[in-house]
């Protein structure tokens, strides 16, 4: 029961913190592609669909990276669970930052291919 109150907890702070991204006012030289990317990077479901509203199919390789990622709330919901499992938290970071790269050239390739 502790576990699932931590992530349902994890999940509930990165979704009100996604939401406060939404409307905080942003300086106007700021590009239009980065408050989607921000909540991707943040928490990944809201992201994602602030990605396809925002930039519509032009986004799909922040989609892709979000997806890959899974956004910070799932960074500290696997945290959470694996405090003693003697596992590197920034070992996890690191390779879920190198999947979501890779997945994005990967795909970014891969439209270039077809197109």
């Amino acid at each position: 029961l502790e576990t699932m109150a931590k992530i349902g907890g994890y999940i509930m702070l990165f979704s009100i913190l996604a939401l406060y991204l939404t409307v905080m006012p942003l300086p106007s030289a700021v590009p239009s592609w980065l408050r989607p990317a921000l909540l991707g990077f943040t928490e990944m479901t809201t992201g994602i669909q602030m990605i396809f509203q925002s930039l519509g199919p032009a986004g799909a390789p922040l989609i892709v990276a979000s997806a890959a990622f899974g956004g910070l709330s799932g960074v500290f919901q696997t945290k959470s669970v694996l405090k003693n499992a003697g596992l590197s938290i920034r070992h996890y970071i690191s390779w879920k930052l190198l999947h979501s790269a890779l997945s994005c050239i990967f795909f970014y390739a891969a439209i270039k291919g077809l197109g």
